[in-house]
């Protein structure tokens, strides 16, 4: 039987690696451990109260070439994760079930707070552009040394898998030499602030892009499709090699009502976001869920915001588009669902946008899995359109460059909870090169200016993190 193990202990932030130290050596020579690890295997968690620094703060001090970050929308959780101690990755669609069953299964059966951070494609059937490859169709990572907090506080962990048959000596070896190149200090990195050059490249520009939501137009028009999800990809060249924490760190500055995301699987090559919209959160058999869709911008004064923020309300536009999404979230939820329940529209407000928003919440019916939520779940016709598979079929017809993991699945699995984000608002970068994706949803009625203009909004919080208004 796998089994997850977290281990509590006391110290501060100047003696949390060395505290760490003794308790891993106590650990290796431990008889529960010695009697044990020949007949199964089992991920040992080890955690040290530190004080003075945040996740993100201690990421950017670290120089590994692997790793993770995580917020939610309400500052509850917090994590920062460097290194592995295990890659759970996919590179076909066929595999995921298979891979994500996995990671229930070494997670075991009792509680821990052991997480596996990552993601997944948009569309795992369509072909990987080059600079997608380091992801896969799905990766997960176990970090190996974590920086977390929450409500009991703030914690340096240590995630260990102990395999059958594996000298305990030269994996702690491994483990104590990983320990040594972690930093923790309580001062930071000077911020890369605005990076000002840079040359910009849209696909589709915009020409194409109207010739292209004329053709989404007209198969609305023709009854095959209700709603299709159309985006863009902004690619901008810098003279030198982008920061990616630090520009995180500027992102959840100016955009602090999000998830904030960062999977960086090598160095060099990151992931990152901002995104509004949970896909879903599961705690046992509770989950929550919620539709975002219609969006339109902050206004300059609390007048002016609170003058478009009742335009959006009463758009018939945003309203069809954003019923088409709640709507179909009811309908999908109620088909795995003892219970559930959805609440009156309201308007959910970020730092550039705004958007029609509503909150879903039920108890799960036994034997529904993340998997099968996951499966069920996304695409949402808020990055996707209805009917689903037609929607899809189009946007891989029209659409011309790999969306990636933009607009998937990112966030965590743990023992008896998980939560995930829509991956919007994001961007992937590859050495001095960042891509900002950006999508805009066609419905019947829908003027192909007003939607450019609403994925320039969406874009705007990066460009603004860049140092550009």
């Amino acid at each position: 039987m796998n089994f997850p193990v977290t281990i509590f202990t006391d110290n501060n932030i100047s003696a949390a690696k060395r505290s760490l130290r003794k308790r891993l050596h106590q650990l290796f020579s431990s008889k529960w451990l010695l009697s044990n690890h020949e007949s199964s295997r089992r991920i040992v968690r080890l955690e040290e109260p530190v004080s003075g620094c945040t996740p993100l703060q201690w990421l950017q001090l670290q120089s590994h070439p692997v790793k993770v970050y995580w917020s939610d929308r309400k500052h509850d959780f917090e994590s920062a994760g460097i290194g592995f101690s295990d890659v759970v990755k996919s590179d076909d669609e066929e595999q995921h079930n298979l891979k994500l069953l996995g990671i229930k299964q070494k997670l075991g059966d009792v509680s821990g707070k052991a997480k596996y951070y990552g993601g997944m494609r948009f569309n795992s059937k369509t072909e990987i552009d080059e600079h997608w490859l380091p992801y896969g169709s799905c990766l997960f990572i176990l970090p190996q040394f974590e920086l977390y907090s929450d409500v009991s506080g703030t914690h340096l962990a240590c995630n260990i898998i102990i395999e059958p048959g594996q000298q305990a000596f030269g994996k702690l070896q491994y483990i104590l030499e990983s320990l040594d190149k972690v930093q923790i200090d309580e001062e930071t990195t000077a911020m890369q602030e605005g990076i000002a050059q840079f040359t910009r490249k849209d696909t589709p520009e915009k020409k194409q892009w109207f010739c292209i939501v004329d053709s989404v137009l007209d198969i609305l028009k023709s009854g095959k499709a209700e709603k299709i999800v159309l985006g863009r990809s902004t690619l901008l060249l810098f003279d030198v090699v982008i920061k990616s924490v630090q520009l995180m760190e500027r992102l959840k500055r100016i955009e602090p009502v999000a998830y904030h995301f960062y999977i960086q699987p090598e160095e060099g090559n990151a992931f990152i976001g901002a995104s509004p919209e949970c896909l879903y959160k599961r705690h046992g058999s509770f989950i929550q869920s919620e539709a975002v869709a219609g969006t339109c911008p902050r206004g300059m004064t609390l007048e002016d915001d609170r003058r478009l923020g009742e335009a959006l309300l009463q758009s018939e536009k945003n309203h069809r588009e954003h019923i088409c999404v709640r709507n179909n979230l009811k309908s999908l939820l109620e088909n795995c669902c003892q219970s559930l329940q959805i609440e009156d529209i309201k308007l959910l407000k970020q730092a550039k946008v705004q958007h029609l928003y509503s909150y879903v919440y039920g108890q799960l019916a036994e034997s529904i899995s993340d998997m099968d939520l996951l499966k069920l779940l996304h695409p949402t016709p808020a990055v996707g359109g209805l009917p689903r598979d037609r929607a899809l079929q189009d946007i891989d017809k029209l659409e011309p460059f790999d969306r990636g993991w933009y607009a998937g699945p990112v966030g965590w699995i743990g023992h008896d909870m998980a939560e995930f984000a829509v991956g919007i608002r994001s961007a992937l970068i590859t050495g001095s090169t960042l891509r900002l994706f950006a999508g805009a949803g066609v419905v019947e009625g829908s003027k192909a200016q007003l939607e450019w203009d609403e994925m320039e909004s969406k874009i705007s919080a990066f460009m603004n993190a860049l140092g550009k208004d």
